[in-house]
């Protein structure tokens, strides 16, 4: 009765974070739906292995807590990097000319030459 009573709180608590999920008219909502829909899946698996007495699913609760975790933090990245006006290639750390594939020195509008210090007429002095 109890582990009943239990497995429907949690189903709520999924249905609940799954409408949010779809509804959420930001990322930050839908990131936090989410965590939600995610601590629910693990409070049901763990109901059901101390219904069941069987520990074979314990490592799954790791993994989905990695995985959760994971997720939020690189979600997190992209929130902040949303709410402050930065472009994703920023965001992940490449500059904008990087992610194109053209050199920083190309983006100025300077030679590779000209970004070494050697002028034109100087060469190589052969």
């Amino acid at each position: 009765m109890i582990f009943a009573v239990v497995m429907a709180g949690f189903v709520v608590a999924g249905v609940g974070a799954g409408a949010r999920l779809l509804m959420g008219p930001t990322l930050a909502d839908r990131v936090v739906a989410m965590d939600v829909a995610l601590v629910a899946l693990m409070g049901a698996v763990a109901a059901g292995v101390a219904e069941s007495g069987n520990e074979n699913y314990l490592s799954l609760l790791v993994v989905i807590s990695i995985v959760g975790f994971t997720a939020t933090v690189a979600a997190s990245k992209f929130v902040e990097a949303e709410a402050s006006g930065v472009t994703e290639a920023e965001a992940s750390g490449v500059t904008e000319a990087e992610a194109s594939g053209v050199t920083e020195a190309e983006a100025s509008g300077v030679t590779e030459a000209e970004a070494s210090g050697v002028t034109e007429g100087e060469g190589t002095g052969r």
